[in-house]
């Protein structure tokens, strides 16, 4: 059964970053994502190695095609603006001022084809005075304030993973697409889009945003619900080393909680000062410390007391849920044998997405792609051996 995004074609030129994470999920909704590279070998072709050193089952191309194009040849071009004529959408994760020396940005390629949605994928936006600054995921969460909500109350603040190029960059790009996709029923054109890994990260944040803004009171580290202020949403170790995590946020889950440790006398404190939750949170972490975490979690997780395994990543395959959901599947691999990988996101009862391949490689849908373009074999074999395409 095809994907939900079935019959919808978008070009990708941006491997890295949010577009890699966009273009990753579009390709397992269904998309026929082209992802175009440069004949010549180049960082994408290396993502997995950013990421995974040694490791062949990590990749931002599952699902796609792979073609290289030259587009600072004149023949390259031509390719490419007959496939940007049969697309759909595109995503475009170059520096704003890019676009525009290779011959492929909006205004360009919009001419070709007024209906084509032209995300632009970067890590500050295609506009505003860093719009061409070097960046990366740190950045981007320090900027949309991210950074500064995570890490221990009067510590330093910590990275908080990647967050930035998959929910903050990434998904926006999907949301965007599609959103642009469903405008053009109605219009019948095609626009711009401009997606910003760091307004994405402004976006996650902005209850804590919004919140200064209103009051002129900042909210920081170790000060508020969700970033450690309270012993009833916090992280604790266990008698074997491993930790757990508890946010008995409700009145209910928490009285719940306090009984299952045995503290009852604990019930009304909820919300109380700084100086009775510490008391509170020291009581709970030597509590902890009595039993493994596991043990811990037979009786907290049944006992609705809003409790979850702070799992090391050889633990996370292994969790009942997750395998009960196939969110950890196998799939073939082109050097042999198979690879492990996390299946697609979002289940669909009619439309399903699948892993139908993991590791594409260039020049093995360059006749696939350029055939129904009206390239004959000729022609590719002589733009293949000109290094204009692979």
């Amino acid at each position: 059964m095809a994907g939900p995004l079935d019959g919808i074609r978008y070009l990708d030129l941006a491997p890295l970053g949010p577009g890699g994470h966009c273009s990753r999920m579009l390709a397992d909704l269904g998309c026929d994502v082209i992802r175009i590279t440069d004949p010549a070998p180049d960082v994408a072709r290396g993502a997995s190695t950013l990421a995974s050193p040694g490791s062949k089952g990590y990749s931002l191309r599952r699902n796609t095609r792979v073609i290289g194009i030259d587009l600072r040849e004149e023949q390259g071009r031509e390719v490419f603006y007959k496939l940007a004529g049969m697309a759909d959408a595109m995503g475009v994760g170059f520096r704003p001022r890019v676009p525009a020396r290779l011959g492929i940005d909006y205004e360009t390629i919009a001419k070709i084809n007024p209906r084509i949605i032209y995300c632009s994928l970067t890590g500050y936006g295609a506009t505003g005075p860093y719009a061409n600054y070097a960046s990366h995921d740190i950045n981007y969460q320090s900027i949309g304030g991210l950074v500064a909500l995570t890490g221990p109350r009067g510590g330093r603040p910590y990275v908080s993973g990647t967050i930035a190029d998959s929910a903050g960059g990434g998904w926006q790009g999907v949301i965007g697409i599609l959103a642009a996709i469903i405008a053009r029923e109605s219009t019948g054109k095609g626009q711009f889009v401009d997606v910003s890994a760091t307004d994405g990260i402004l976006s996650i944040v902005h209850r804590w945003v919004e919140s200064y803004l209103d009051t002129g009171e900042a909210v920081t580290r170790g000060t508020d619900l969700t970033t450690g202020k309270y012993p009833w949403f916090d992280i604790y170790q266990t008698r074997d080393g491993k930790y757990l995590s508890v946010g008995a946020v409700e009145p209910y889950f928490y009285a719940n909680l306090c009984r299952l440790l045995g503290r009852e006398d604990l019930i009304p404190h909820q919300h109380a000062d700084d100086k009775k939750l510490d008391e509170i949170r020291e009581s709970f972490i030597e509590i902890f410390r009595t039993r493994n975490r596991d043990e811990w979690l037979a009786v907290l997780m049944a006992g609705d007391a809003c409790a979850a395994p702070v799992y090391e990543m050889d633990e996370i395959a292994g969790d009942p849920q997750l395998a009960q959901r196939e969110m950890i599947v196998d799939v073939a691999h082109p050097d042999g044998g198979t690879v492990r990988q996390v299946a697609p996101l979002i289940k669909f009862s009619e439309t399903p997405s699948e892993i139908k391949n993991v590791e594409p490689r260039p020049g093995a849908f360059t006749g696939e792609i350029l055939g129904p373009l009206g390239y004959t074999r000729d022609r590719i074999r002589e733009l293949t051996e000109l290094g204009v395409v692979e």
